[in-house]
Order: C-alpha cells, then sequence, then structure tokens
C-alpha cells in the first residue's frame, strides 16, 4: 500500500517522493487509452479503474501460479504436491477479481501506442506520479487505492511471494496426505481422529497462508511484457462488487465493470502534466490544448514522435 505521508524531497540534486514503501524518482506515469477515454477522464476528473481480467494478457492474473509452481519446485516439493499448490493458486485467481488503471513510465512506445491506444489513434495522458500519494490518502475510509509497480523478473517476482509461499509449504505435506484408519503416525498421534483434526487443522492453515498470496495475483506478469514498464493503481476491495457497486461499460464486445476514482483535490486539474497525441491521432495539438484549457487543465501537449500509419 502506498504509504500514509505524502513524502517528497531532494536526493543527490533530484526530486524523490515515497511511493509503495520505497523512494522513487518524482515522474510522470503515462496511461494510454482512446480519444473517447481521455475525454471521459478529462471531463469527469477522475481515472477509471476496470477490470484487469479484460486485459490483452491472456494470463493476466494467472501468471501467479506458475510463480509458485516453481518456487515449490525450488524448495524440494515433489511434482505432484506442486501441482496441488499450483492448482489452489489458480481456484485463488478465479474467485478474486481486481480493478485497475494501468501505466507505463514510458509515454511514447510503439507497442504501448498499437495495444492500448486504438492502434496509435488514442492519446497518451502523463500524471504525477506522486499525486497517486494524495489520491490514495484522500480516499482513506472509501475503498482505497494502491500504486504497485508489476513484477517482471524472477528475482522481483520471487521476492515479492517466496517468503508467503514457503510458510504455506510448512503445512502442504500434512494438508494433502489426510489419514487413514490404517495409515497414520501413532507417534505423532494418539488416534485416526486426532490425526484426522491435525489434517484438517493443516489444510486449514495452508489455505490461509495461500490467501496471503492474494495481492500479488495482479502485480506479477510474464516477462515478455516487460518492455511495458507497468504500475498500476488498484483496488485494495478485490471481488467483492456487490457490498462495494462498480459501474459498467462497453469495450468492444465485452461488458467490463470499473469504477471512477476522482483526482485529489490538493491537485485538481494538475494532476494531468502531459498529453501525447498518439501518431495516428488526427485531432490537431492546437484543438486538444483548448479542450484541456476549457476544463481548466494546463499542461504540456505535443504529437508521438513515432513514426507509424
Amino acid at each position: 500500500m502506498i504509504g500514509a505521508r505524502n513524502l517528497v524531497h531532494v536526493v543527490n540534486g533530484g526530486l524523490k517522493c515515497f511511493i509503495a514503501g520505497n523512494w522513487v524518482t518524482a515522474m510522470n506515469l503515462y496511461h494510454y487509452c482512446s480519444t473517447d477515454a481521455f475525454f471521459n477522464i478529462v471531463t469527469s476528473k477522475s481515472v477509471w479503474l476496470s477490470s484487469l481480467t479484460a486485459s490483452n494478457d491472456s494470463e493476466e492474473g494467472k501468471w501467479l501460479a506458475r510463480v509458485v509452481r516453481r518456487i515449490c519446485l525450488a524448495n524440494d516439493l515433489d511434482p505432484i504436491h506442486a501441482d496441488l499448490v499450483e492448482d489452489h493458486v489458480k481456484r485463488l485467481q478465479e474467485k478474486v477479481g481486481c480493478l485497475g488503471f494501468c501505466l507505463s513510465e514510458d509515454g511514447d512506445m510503439l507497442s504501448q501506442w498499437r495495444g492500448y491506444a486504438n492502434d496509435a489513434a488514442g492519446i497518451s495522458i502523463g500524471f504525477p506520479i506522486e499525486g497517486f500519494d494524495q489520491m490514495f490518502r484522500e480516499s482513506a475510509g472509501r475503498s482505497t487505492v494502491s500504486l504497485r509497480k508489476v513484477a517482471y523478473t524472477q528475482d522481483e517476482q520471487d521476492a515479492l511471494v517466496a517468503s508467503v509461499v514457503k510458510e504455506a509449504l510448512q503445512h502442504a505435506t500434512d494438508a494433502f496426505q489426510g489419514p487413514t484408519l490404517l495409515g497414520f503416525d501413532p507417534e505423532k498421534h494418539a488416534s485416526y481422529d486426532d490425526a484426522l483434526a491435525a489434517h484438517k487443522q493443516s489444510k486449514s492453515e495452508f489455505t490461509e497462508k495461500l490467501l496471503g498470496l492474494y495481492g500479488a495475483l495482479y502485480r506479477v506478469k510474464n516477462p515478455a511484457f516487460s518492455e511495458e514498464r507497468e504500475w498500476r493503481l488498484t483496488t485494495d476491495h478485490f471481488s467483492d462488487w456487490n457490498s462495494d457497486p462498480v459501474s459498467f461499460r462497453v469495450r468492444g464486445e465485452q461488458i467490463v465493470p470499473y469504477r471512477p476514482v476522482a483526482f485529489p483535490q490538493s491537485y485538481g486539474t494538475a494532476m494531468i502534466k502531459e498529453v501525447i497525441l498518439g501518431p495516428k491521432n488526427p485531432t490537431p495539438v492546437a484543438v486538444v490544448s483548448q479542450f484541456l484549457l476549457a476544463n481548466r487543465i494546463r499542461c504540456t501537449v505535443r504529437t508521438s514522435e513515432a513514426t507509424y500509419r
């Protein structure tokens, strides 16, 4: 979760801000979108957190199961039990959804224009990274939001979840191997009933430990996506959309749940720092600037340097 304080200071001549428990260089993070989505963000003064399961990555939310299985094998769990642990994580993903707003450290990348901005006809919006800390502070008491950097490399992913997996593995063998009337250890248990109770307890503790992984489901991705240098603003409330209602919109042929989160009041219209028009966007820069000014937003507006048509 983003730190509870909005900390910004100068380190070695550069501006640093305290985000997600770490000091990071103050910078813009960019959201690639269609012109229609850009229009709605500007006029509503909010960002829209949409269901991440609707992303273009077929392994979205599923990659963690692979990571967990690898960690299990690295810790000498037999392959059969490693498969069972992987299945548990997959079932967790099926039950847990997440609303997120995807951002990149790079605001003018051709692959992102093609993949996320209507084949380069859309727009990239630059937001100040430190503004998301204030967004978290102002959302306290409601559905809180957190800004996290996506982990792509094996080392990053292991650092994120290995300790949780190792704690769960302490209960894995007993959780998967239940006793029988003729097959329990009399040195550990006085009776079959005692052994059965211990087995149920191990299953409960194993499941409880694995639940600690839910926050990482949408924070690890296939390394093939690493060039996107992605950060995600996500809700801390997962899947219970009935108790915390969402709105719905259409994206292509999909009905997608989403929740708007208002710009922080302390930033207001200054939450948008830069606007980059995609290489195929037909709107003149002057018109986009006038549209932004009509909505009390003053920022840099330019056209992408990518030569794509």
